[in-house]
Parts: structure tokens; C-alpha cells; sequence
């Protein structure tokens, strides 16, 4: 099956693990930990990830690339949750500008955390 077609169906833990290079451990502590929105169930409760999932699995990967760390890419889930209107907090908190940014939003980076 090419990966174009595997991509318009919703995927296996193990398809996305084998996809991605992430561990079946590592989707399920990410989705645990609120890095990754619940992730769609199928037969007998298993997950089902869609390309959605795949995409966002694959910006954070690349936040991890940078080093960031896991608490600090909790807090940019937490931004994307939030929707447009975090936009402007995420940018600023990006920049390393926490003073602007504790007043924008008490859990941005530099002061309290998620």
C-alpha cells in the first residue's frame, strides 16, 4: 500500500509508530501527557490516527529536534488548543520574551507552567 493511500485512512498505533520512528510507548505517553489530543478509537478501543495526528506528530518531532524540552512543547499543545487566539502569546513566548508574555498569559513559558 503506498504511503499516500495509508495516509487517507485512519492508521494503527503500530503503522504510525513505523511511520514516524516513534515507539507505540512514546504515541501513547505523548497522548497521555496531552501532547496529542485523544486520538480516535476503533474496534476493541484501539487507536486510530488519522493524518491530522500525523501531521502534528510530526511538529513536534520537530520541536524536538531543537531540544526543546517536553514541558515546553506541552505548553505550545496547549497554545494550539486554544486556537487563533493564542497566536499572538505563542509567537511572543517563542521569542523569549516572558515578561510581555507572564502578562499576557500566566501559563506561558517563563512563569507558571501547564
Amino acid at each position: 500500500m503506498a504511503s499516500e493511500d495509508r495516509l487517507a485512512e485512519q492508521l494503527t498505533i503500530a503503522e504510525v509508530a513505523e511511520l514516524t520512528g516513534l515507539t507505540a510507548h512514546t504515541l501513547r505517553y505523548y497522548e497521555r501527557i496531552g501532547l496529542l489530543d485523544p486520538v480516535a478509537r476503533g474496534p476493541g478501543n484501539a487507536r486510530r490516527y488519522d493524518a491530522g495526528d500525523l501531521a502534528w506528530l510530526a511538529f513536534l518531532q520537530r520541536l524536538r529536534a531543537t531540544g526543546m524540552a517536553i514541558r515546553d512543547m506541552q505548553h505550545f499543545a496547549a497554545l494550539r488548543r486554544d486556537g487563533d487566539g493564542s497566536v499572538q502569546r505563542a509567537a511572543r513566548c517563542s521569542r523569549g520574551t516572558a515578561t510581555r508574555c507572564s502578562s499576557a498569559s500566566p501559563n506561558c513559558m517563563g512563569t507558571s507552567r501547564p
